[in-house]
């Protein structure tokens, strides 16, 4: 069983549950899984997740509803052969362990991209664009403040435009405009004030220009000599 939280879409997701959140609790107990899940390996205090996180209109949390919140996390994720994901407070810090992210998974794989040959670049640039379904967090109305003002939304600003533009000129020596295109269009939900991106999206050559199907002569060639990739691949991969 995994247990994953989404925050690269419009309204963030915790799949993997073994129950629901309580009903009455499930905006808090979000936010506080994804953000304990945000600073994996580093224990958070309680009075930090009472103002940080389930603060609402600048009215910090109570300790009650802190216990409550945490009380219900517990429940949800569960349990492995360790123990409780959320362990037990000890001298009022939180740990949360063995619950993955989308964002962390993101950062590594354009990490890995920066340092890996062409070939295995181009994989590592689709592998983490596909995992953005949509602006991240543009469906919340309350909650999520410490996602930007802790700096990870800038974060994830810098690396989605770097990657975006980094598969769209890789696509474009190889004549994928779709691929090009596609990948822009992935770069500006994470980053949509981009000029660098919007200025590269007006340039994308339109399909009319490599006979309509978007790749042209080039097609039918492959990426590099004994790889045996038709260029045909790149959107459908990307895309998917």
């Amino acid at each position: 069983r995994h247990v994953r939280v989404e925050l690269l879409r419009p309204y963030p997701q915790v799949q993997g549950l073994v129950e629901d959140f309580a009903p009455t609790l499930r905006r808090r107990c979000v936010e506080m899984v994804a953000y304990l899940a945000m600073h994996r390996g580093e224990p958070v205090t309680g009075d930090r997740l009472r103002t940080r996180v389930l603060v609402h209109a600048s009215v910090d949390a109570s300790k009650t509803t802190l216990s409550n919140t945490a009380s219900s996390v517990r429940r949800s994720l569960g349990s492995d052969e360790h123990g409780y994901l959320l362990e037990p407070v000890s001298s009022g810090l939180y740990h949360q362990r063995g619950v993955e992210l989308d964002v962390a998974d993101f950062h590594r794989l354009v990490a890995r991209s920066r340092q890996s040959t062409s070939d295995e670049a181009l994989d590592l640039y689709g592998q983490a664009l596909r995992l953005v379904h949509g602006e991240p967090l543009a469906s919340v109305l309350k909650g999520f403040e410490w996602f930007t003002f802790e700096g990870h939304r800038a974060q994830l600003q810098r690396d989605g435009e770097w990657v975006a533009l980094a598969l769209h000129d890789a696509a474009l020596e190889r004549g994928d405009v779709e691929t090009a295109f596609w990948a822009l269009r992935q770069g500006l939900l994470l980053d949509p004030e981009s000029d660098e991106l919007v200025d590269a999206l007006q340039r994308v050559p339109r399909l009319r220009q490599f006979r309509g199907d978007g790749t042209g002569a080039a097609q039918d060639e492959t990426v590099r000599p004994g790889r045996a990739v038709a260029m045909s691949w790149a959107f459908e991969r990307f895309g998917r």
